[in-house]
């Protein structure tokens, strides 16, 4: 029996069909997601494979009869390269997954080589507000049919008018065939509408109707692992997101301020098992002190403060910087050896209307869940 990797098992399945791959450092998975339900709306029996499950279908994969195949495609070990797509979407292009790649200039040329194997006059659609997928968008040019979205004025589908509250967001895009034309979306946050809009032009590029697109985006309801709520008690909001990047991090609780609304936004994030360096840390410090509380969960700190075990000669990782960087400001940081410390801490010290959001490479839900649990212990309150 043949074993195959993603990315080979992707090609092989997208062999026949017009191949839409989306890739990028961020918002991949919601911006594939969103296709796949635009289409599925707009009658396209596409087949589709997300890296999340996507509530609206309840699965993150579907093999339909269409002639579309929509793919996230994978950059954190270069899988991605195995892929030849007719249409690729970039939602953005920063610094991730160096342990792989070594240099944010090799992660960065990983795209340009991803969108060489773009067939030849095939579509490439970029975010004009991202500096990095707008280069990956320059060197394309001339071999591939490129555009642009975003809020800069010189985007092909330009955003407007952005409203965002504890309902969604609403904004407004201009093309050249379509004068004006409001779009709503169930998700906060500026980062949920570009990828909403990336999603969109991807959609009206390949022919689908403008009004029907806006329809499919207005009911879609997400996927999971990006800000997805846990659930509330007390009426302490819980959610869980994937993030787990500076950027990432920072988009995210942008959204949850809003729907903490002058309520504490609590931010439990569990690092990477990464050395911390120089302007990484500094990066993910700024992103996480947009949080009132934040509480780091390292679990493996229980093992390092062990005399003479393991964490003897430890080196130190990025949990360890972060907190110096933190303490150096005058600023508060927790940590947290285990997953008890921290509904411990919720528990005792959340108020009605603050927003929790458990945010980490790993599947932080059960956490979320633990932590409603324990909200609604009558002691919860202290």
């Amino acid at each position: 029996m043949a074993v195959l990797g993603r990315g080979a098992a992707l090609n092989m399945l997208m062999d026949g069909k017009t191949g839409v791959v989306i890739a990028g450092t961020a918002g991949k998975s919601s911006t594939s997601a969103m296709l796949a339900k635009v289409m599925r709306h707009c009658g396209v029996d596409a087949s589709y494979a997300i890296g999340a499950k996507i509530h609206d279908s309840g699965t993150n994969a579907v093999l339909g009869a269409g002639a579309i195949f929509i793919a996230e495609a994978d950059e954190s070990d270069n899988s991605f390269l195995l892929l030849s797509p007719d249409v690729a979407l970039i939602t953005n292009v920063e610094s991730d997954h160096l342990d792989f790649h070594g240099t944010t200039e090799k992660y960065r040329q990983a795209f340009e080589r991803f969108v060489d194997r773009v067939s030849q006059g095939g579509l490439l659609v970029v975010s004009a507000d991202d500096p990095g997928a707008r280069k990956i968008g320059k060197y394309a040019r001339g071999r591939l049919r490129v555009k642009t979205f975003g809020e800069a004025e010189d985007s092909d589908l330009r955003i407007t008018d952005i409203r965002i509250d504890r309902k969604g967001a609403v904004y407004r895009v201009l093309t050249d065939s379509i004068p004006d034309l409001e779009v709503r979306i169930k998700q906060p946050g500026r980062h949920m509408i570009r990828n909403s809009a990336g999603a969109m032009l991807a959609a009206l590029e390949l022919g689908l109707p403008a009004e029907s697109v806006v329809e499919a985006l207005e009911e879609y309801k997400g996927i999971g692992r990006r800000f997805e709520m846990i659930g509330c008690e007390r009426a302490v909001c819980v959610y869980d997101d994937f993030a787990h990047s500076p950027t990432k991090i920072r988009e995210q609780l942008d959204a949850a301020k809003i729907l903490a609304n002058g309520a504490k936004l609590w931010s439990i994030f569990e690092a990477p098992r990464v050395k911390g360096e120089g302007s990484l840390v500094v990066d993910f410090t700024s992103a996480l002190d947009q949080a009132d509380e934040v509480l780091l969960l390292d679990e493996s700190a229980a093992l390092d403060a062990i005399p003479g075990g393991a964490g003897a000669n430890k080196p130190l990782w990025l949990t360890d910087f972060i907190v110096r960087e933190f303490k150096s400001s005058g600023r508060d940081v927790r940590v947290c050896p285990g997953r008890a410390d921290v509904v411990a801490a919720v528990c005792r010290e959340a108020q009605a209307g603050d927003v929790v959001v458990t945010m980490g490479l790993r599947d932080l839900s059960g956490l979320g869940a633990e932590i409603i649990r324990g909200l609604r212990k009558p002691s919860a309150s202290g």
